[in-house]
């Protein structure tokens, strides 16, 4: 309801550690036993891809039907798609992340554009996105917002509306460019 606010999403990781973590698990078809390859993965919401540009390339977003008790679903990035299928066409398909017994038997729902994760030698990242609330990380979490004001114009009507939730804590607020010129400080250094 914000003037100028266009989306807004929300993401465990993205936005607050970069270059991808170093946390990759082993991925591969439901039933097999052998990993065909590893991946980071990430939690988002409904709305996360648009807010922050990545696209949908096939199949659909998450929606907040997405919920505990239902089929556990995934996006995957364009890289492990066609990683997993050299046409990238895995929509459908079942994915086994990791070695959890939650996470066996995931239904691929869409395929999402490659993002650096803040890598600046990689725009590539293989990842797995899980519905953060789906898996039960709806906290901790980054808000994304997508607007035509500047953060300045934001930034106090966002913290306000939080604050005022009650429970929730504005730790930070910066632009996404602001965000990626900070994680290659160390880049720089080295």
């Amino acid at each position: 309801t914000l003037p100028g606010v266009t989306s807004v999403g929300m993401a465990r990781y993205f936005g607050t550690v970069p270059n991808e973590r170093g946390w990759y698990g082993p991925v591969s078809w439901s039933g097999e036993e052998q990993a065909a390859t590893t991946a980071i993965y990430e939690y988002a919401s409904p709305g996360f891809f648009q807010t922050v540009g990545i696209p949908l390339l096939r199949g659909r977003d998450f929606s907040w039907s997405d919920a505990p008790g239902s089929l556990p679903v995934v996006l995957v990035s364009d890289s492990l798609a066609r990683l997993l299928e050299p046409d990238g066409n895995v929509v459908g398909r079942s994915l086994r992340y990791g070695t959890e017994p939650a996470r066996q038997k995931l239904q691929i729902i869409g395929v999402v554009g490659n993002t650096s994760f803040g890598n600046s030698r990689s725009t590539e990242i293989r990842t797995v996105y899980f519905p953060a609330i789906q898996a039960g990380q709806g906290t901790y979490g980054t808000l994304h917002i997508k607007t035509k004001a500047d953060l300045g114009a934001v930034a106090g009507p966002v913290r306000e509306i939080l604050t005022n939730m009650g429970h929730e804590q504005v730790a930070g607020m910066s632009t996404i460019d602001g965000l990626f010129e900070n994680w290659l400080v160390a880049e720089r250094m080295g």
